[in-house]
């Protein structure tokens, strides 16, 4: 699914998804890694990749919406609910669990949705730490670390207990009959207080912040809502001419006027979909 979709084949964006996969000796190296180790017989029960920022603890898939098979999708999203319930207990703060695609947006590229479809890797994470940008406050070093720490360890018991110790096969996730559902807990907190901001609370703060309308659908009376793009978008390129959403599909998970005037190009109706 190279560059499909949550990247850019401009050499100049920050979400450039270079010239093909593999391309840099960095991932190389991992890959590498990894397949060598699974070659001679050792056996991989967990990838994780840690970011900044958003409070967020998200599994495959990332290149779609839809989600893994019900056995595998059950046992990733029970782990990261189990990390995440590890995290609150830290210091109370609320991480959000579900696949990348359905919790942040959709991106191809993925080191979890890499090794989870070429080699089975079922606990593969996207985490994203504390705090809302990419250059928190030093402040936030420790309480970081404590919650990554026990949610890392709280991950790695629920799988090595279902893999190795006969835990019981998890039962999946609740969803609405129209798929289109307030996440509870939210995974937002407020700013000045850092306490949880869940979605009854936010109705107000829709229109203003995407993150809002991505966790909180219901809330924010998308569920019903008619999906489409704009058309035309309104948007225009630097040199002053017409965008339409057809043509500007990469710079969805960079610009949140692409998301906002071209939601199907960007995939997001199928989160809204009834």
């Amino acid at each position: 699914h190279f560059c499909e979709t949550g990247a850019s084949s401009n050499p100049c964006s920050d979400t450039y998804c270079g010239t093909g996969p593999f391309d840099n000796v960095e991932t190389l190296n991992l890959k590498n890694y990894v397949e060598n180790l699974m070659d001679n017989g050792e056996t991989i029960l967990m990838n994780v990749d840690v970011h900044a920022y958003g409070s967020m603890w998200m599994s495959p898939y990332g290149w779609t919406n839809s989600l893994p098979p019900t056995a595998d999708y059950s046992r990733m999203n029970t782990c990261g609910q189990a990390a995440a319930d590890a995290i609150r207990g830290v210091n109370g703060l609320n991480f959000a669990v579900g696949s990348i695609a359905n919790v942040i947006y959709t991106v191809a590229g993925g080191s979890n949705d890499f090794f989870y479809e070429t080699h089975n890797i079922i606990y593969g994470y996207g985490i994203e730490v504390r705090e809302n940008s990419f250059q928190p406050p030093t402040s936030n070093i420790m309480p970081s670390n404590l919650e990554m720490f026990e949610g890392m360890r709280a991950a790695v018991e629920c799988a090595y207990n279902i893999e190795y110790e006969g835990g019981s096969t998890p039962t999946p996730p609740p969803t609405t009959d129209s798929g289109c559902a307030d996440l509870v807990p939210s995974g937002l907190t407020w700013s000045g207080s850092g306490q949880p901001a869940e979605c009854v609370d936010l109705p107000n703060y829709c229109a203003d912040y995407e993150v809002v309308r991505e966790r909180c659908p219901e809330t924010c009376g998308l569920c019903g809502a008619t999906c489409e793009d704009n058309d035309p978008s309104g948007l225009t390129y630097t040199n002053g001419q017409p965008a339409p959403c057809n043509e500007i599909e990469r710079y969805c998970s960079t610009y949140e006027s692409v998301r906002e005037a071209c939601p199907n190009t960007c995939g997001l109706c199928e989160q809204y979909a009834e």
